[in-house]
């Protein structure tokens, strides 16, 4: 309670008569027992009389509350604690054994409610804004509704997030390995930020939204979504949906092209004949043979052949007939007609078919 009489440290005017010292004694006695009984126990038995029964502080400003100059030690097998207090809870209340309330009027984002330390290095703190921070940490059945940022191992048995959860360092479900999170069962409802692995072990992670479904697999989720590491993808796994046709080959791919054997997207090749007269020597070119061309020859002449071997393993066929009195003679520039190094059409409208084979680099008469 607040003192009545102020305190007065002035010499004594040495006036006093020795009969008014009980009056001083008493005087001194009430300010003593009025200012001591704000934190002590007073004059209420020889037992407890002297006990602090409280710590009310009026703290000058810019000061440490609370501070030990000299700290003590604990030597031998000594465990005393720093701080050791004990109350019994009978109430219908909602009692709150540490309370701890800032007004934060001014103060750096970095600000901290608390902070343990062992040897002077960080071991646990809490900062004005909620954010717990740990080197370690083991929690039971735990239920975090903020942000928890974590550098070493969380270990718990069942836990449930609804705030972001950061880990710094790997993550592992059901495993015994030490640097990350051990649990059975944790639930998150926001998001998951890790910066290393995620190890599932042998349990079972399940990356599904509140319906049950992946979310959609695009740049938004991953840094790279290019199917580089699919291998061994079944066809047959694909139940529905078609692929881009631009996947399947090269070329332009189009209501007039096909896809060949070696994923290449081709023009089909026409079965119309292209009609070619001729009255004198001619080497054939490739482009007649891809052409699919007739020779009509009317004379006496010889014509020329492309090498059989050069015509690729998709060739086309030609025809030549004899259409005049003359001879016309057939001959490869290397190679043989089945087997001859030439052939004769010696009777007017006598003609052949003849297809390249390139393995033999011979001509075949069709």
């Amino acid at each position: 309670m607040p003192h009545t009489n102020a305190w007065n440290n002035s010499t004594p005017l040495g006036s006093e008569f020795a009969s008014s010292i009980d009056n001083h004694m008493r005087a001194m006695k009430l300010d003593v027992s009025e200012r001591m009984s704000v934190a002590f126990i007073w004059n209420t038995s020889q037992t407890d009389d002297g006990y602090l029964k409280a710590l009310p502080f009026k703290p000058v400003d810019n000061t440490s509350l609370i501070s030990a100059t000299t700290p003590n030690s604990l030597t031998g097998a000594n465990a005393q604690s720093m701080i050791d207090l004990a109350q019994t809870w009978n109430t219908s209340g909602a009692p709150t054994a540490v309370k701890v309330n800032i007004t934060d009027t001014a103060s750096d984002a970095a600000s901290k409610l608390f902070d343990f330390q062992v040897g002077g290095v960080s071991k646990g703190s809490l900062t004005k804004a909620g954010l717990f921070t740990a080197v370690s940490g083991a929690f039971g059945a735990a239920s975090f509704s903020g942000t928890l940022t974590a550098s070493g191992a969380i270990a718990g048995t069942t836990g449930t997030f609804s705030g972001a959860v950061t880990f710094n360092g790997p993550v592992t479900f059901n495993s015994s390995v030490a640097g990350g999170i051990v649990t059975s069962s944790m639930t998150l409802t926001g998001d998951l930020i890790v910066g290393g692995l995620i190890f599932a072990g042998s349990g079972v992670v399940s990356l599904t939204d509140a319906g049950g479904k992946i979310r959609g697999l695009s740049a938004l989720y991953f840094a790279s979504l290019d199917g580089a590491a699919l291998f061994s993808l079944n066809a047959s796994n694909l139940a529905s949906g078609t692929v881009p046709v631009t996947r399947l080959g090269s070329g332009v791919p189009s209501a007039n092209t096909f896809l060949r054997g070696d994923s290449v997207w081709a023009t089909p090749l026409s079965n119309a004949w292209t009609v070619v007269a001729k009255a004198a020597t001619y080497t054939v070119l490739t482009a007649d043979v891809t052409a699919q061309t007739l020779f009509v020859c009317t004379g006496t002449f010889t014509l020329t052949l492309p090498t059989a071997s050069t015509q690729g393993t998709t060739p086309r066929q030609i025809a030549v007939e004899n259409h005049g009195t003359g001879v016309i003679t057939v001959a490869p520039a290397t190679g043989t007609i089945v087997g001859a190094a030439s052939y004769e059409l010696p009777i007017q409208y006598m003609s052949i078919v003849l297809v390249p084979d390139a393995v033999t680099n011979n001509w075949v008469i069709i």
